[in-house]
């Protein structure tokens, strides 16, 4: 029903800081209203949203362009025609050079330093001049959705969508970049008033077992926590639930324990067995694959019973120690030789035993 295409125009109801004010990074949790869309999502699935650009950095490429903000652009990609501004700010990459642009400007995709540029740097140092306004923004790359893990379960939450999300800021050698994504959400969108453009992505590879009382290992330092929030609430709404084990780790505990109230809840009603890492509250630096190492007997054990093990995070480092570890202690607390060790894990993976969301 609803797509990149034809997105469904939500608000931005509740948006709140969970981590602490003085985190290098914040962090919000947001509920989006889902009321009269009739968008269904379960856990484990994401949602796509449509941010726009900065408005001040497209009034500055507007002047630097010297482009009025109604000056009619054609998208050869919708083939609808549309003003500058509205392209600008909803359509265009504006982080990124693309290699048609600057072969329009007689220049080599292979050998220019593109990483010390965004557009604004850039037609700052290479003005259009003689080449046709029209040509340089249809030859910008795409502005393409942003997808984020869904914070919560639709039984619990009709008419809701929680999300949590990061506010990603970084240097490159044209200055500080916000995430486009990041910024529009937590930052530049209004609460109750933005339109915030989304539709759903089902996620079967990551969806919950469809027994209930299958056991379930969720692995997810910080944000990567977010779908597992959708999890809980799911199976405890439906009562009739297998154990449940989270893994979550952060840097700080006093500054980066999200939802920690809710966890710790769950904890105390016996419904879920809770171990978190917090790499910076000591010297040596203590990470979620360590906690699994210290309780590899166990672990194991739920593997024995069948267990469904999901990841969530960072695919370059985390994702990897993660699946490391996993083979560690399947091979020492099975007693397996290498070859046999290898052959349970790709079991795992087989039976879909091991689901992975990593980005």
């Amino acid at each position: 029903m609803y797509s990149r295409q034809t997105p469904f125009l939500s608000r931005i109801i509740y948006r709140k800081q969970i981590n602490d004010a003085s985190a290098a990074l914040p962090v919000f949790h947001m509920v989006l209203d889902l009321k009269n869309s009739l968008l269904q999502y379960s856990p484990g699935d994401v949602v796509a949203i449509l941010p726009e650009n900065a408005s001040l950095i497209v009034e500055k490429l507007l002047v630097l362009l010297k482009a009025a903000p109604t000056m009619p652009i054609y998208s050869p990609k919708t083939k609808k025609t549309t003003n500058i501004k509205n392209f600008l700010l909803r359509s265009c990459n504006l982080s990124t050079l693309s290699p048609a642009l600057l072969r329009l400007f007689s220049l080599d995709p292979t050998t220019f330093p593109k990483e010390n540029f965004d557009i604004l740097t850039f037609f700052q140092q290479f003005p259009p001049r003689s080449i046709p306004i029209q040509e340089c923004v249809t030859c910008l790359l795409p502005l393409l959705p942003r997808f984020y893990s869904i914070a919560s379960a639709q039984n619990q939450n009709p008419s809701e969508l929680h999300l949590l999300v990061k506010s990603v800021a970084y240097y490159q050698a044209s200055g500080l970049q916000k995430g486009v994504g990041s910024d529009f959400l937590c930052h530049r969108a209004e609460v109750g008033r933005t339109p915030i453009p989304l539709y759903i992505q089902q996620s079967h590879h990551f969806a919950l077992p469809k027994d209930p009382t299958t056991p379930i290992i969720m692995i997810g330092p910080g944000t990567g926590v977010a779908p597992y929030r959708g999890f809980l609430q799911q199976r405890i709404t439906e009562k009739n639930f297998g154990n449940q084990w989270l893994f979550f780790g952060e840097k700080e505990k006093q500054k980066d324990f999200y939802y920690k109230k809710e966890w710790l809840h769950l904890q105390e009603k016996g419904h879920l067995k809770l171990s978190v890492a917090f790499s910076r509250d000591q010297q040596e630096k203590i990470y979620v694959q360590n906690r699994m190492w210290e309780e590899r007997s166990e672990l194991f054990s739920w593997l024995e019973d069948g267990a469904i093990v999901y990841v969530c995070g960072n695919a370059k480092y985390m994702a990897k120690e993660v699946e490391s570890t996993l083979r560690d202690i399947i091979n020492t607390e099975g007693n397996f030789s290498k070859e046999a060790g290898k052959a349970y894990f790709r079991l795992l993976r087989k039976s879909k035993r091991y689901r992975l969301d990593v980005y």
